[in-house]
């Protein structure tokens, strides 16, 4: 099964990519990766900036071909090796 891209952010250090599977992926620029976590819904969109990360998705599984109309949002803080919610 190939996955395509849906949003890319970029930080300090890394670069984070949500797929069409709702994965969640985040590389070290030398490639390392950093942290792979499934979303519970569709990407809305991705901000970075130096070693935060924000993400917006739809929460559930759309309804009858519509997205969920709640959407929900998280940090992530990308450090050095690893990355954490918060």
């Amino acid at each position: 099964m190939r996955f395509s891209r849906k949003a890319i952010a970029i930080g300090s250090s890394w670069i984070a990519v949500a797929t069409s599977a709702n994965f969640l992926r985040v590389f070290s620029y030398s490639g390392l990766p950093l942290l792979v976590c499934s979303l519970e819904g569709d990407i809305v969109c991705m901000s970075g900036s130096q070693n935060q990360l924000l993400i917006a998705f739809h929460e559930g599984s759309p309804i009858n071909g519509q997205p969920s109309s709640l959407v929900v949002f998280c940090f992530v803080f990308v450090f050095p090796g690893f990355a954490q919610f918060g």
